[in-house]
This record gives C-alpha cells, sequence and structure tokens, in this order.
C-alpha cells in the first residue's frame, strides 16, 4: 500500500507507480520485500514514512534512482508512466 492509502486521502494513479516500484525493487532484490517489518505496525510505519531497505550497491545507480523516484512520499513528487519510460541513464 502507498503511503497516501495508509493515510486515507484521495489515490491517485500514483499509487499504481508506487505498486510499480515496490515490484520493481523485488524483482532486482531477489524478491525480497522494500518495507520488510516484524509486524503490520512496524510495515505501515515504515510505509508511511518511506523508509525501506536500501538496495545493494551492486545495483547501478540509474535502477537505484529510478526506484527511489518510484517510491517518493509524497506522490506528486513520483514521476508518471510516461516520464519512466522515457528516461535514460546518464
Amino acid at each position: 500500500m502507498a503511503p497516501e492509502v495508509l493515510k486515507n486521502t484521495e489515490p491517485t494513479s500514483k499509487v499504481d507507480i508506487w505498486a510499480v516500484g515496490v515490484i520493481f525493487y523485488q524483482m532486482i532484490s531477489a524478491l525480497k520485500h522494500p518495507f520488510e517489518a516484524k509486524n503490520i505496525h512496524e510495515m505501515s510505519y515504515s510505509i508511511a514514512e518511506t523508509q525501506y531497505h536500501p538496495l545493494s550497491t551492486t545495483v547501478s545507480p540509474f535502477v537505484q534512482q529510478l526506484i527511489n523516484l518510484m517510491l517518493k512520499k509524497n506522490p506528486l513528487e513520483r514521476p508518471d508512466a510516461s516520464s519512466i519510460l522515457h528516461m535514460k541513464e546518464i
């Protein structure tokens, strides 16, 4: 669940970007969840504060940056799907 869903604010299509970011993170990290926690309360707090486990340093900086953008706490700061498709590695 994206932070805005946990906080009961009006979700936008950026919730989908969040979800894809979580799935992408899991694909890159061999299915580890970015917000692994001991219980649902810890996980909810981590999601609400966007405190996820850092990716391995073996992951390219471009991929790390993309996931960081997709998992922004503020949905207005997340890229839309079109922007993601047109991103280029620098």
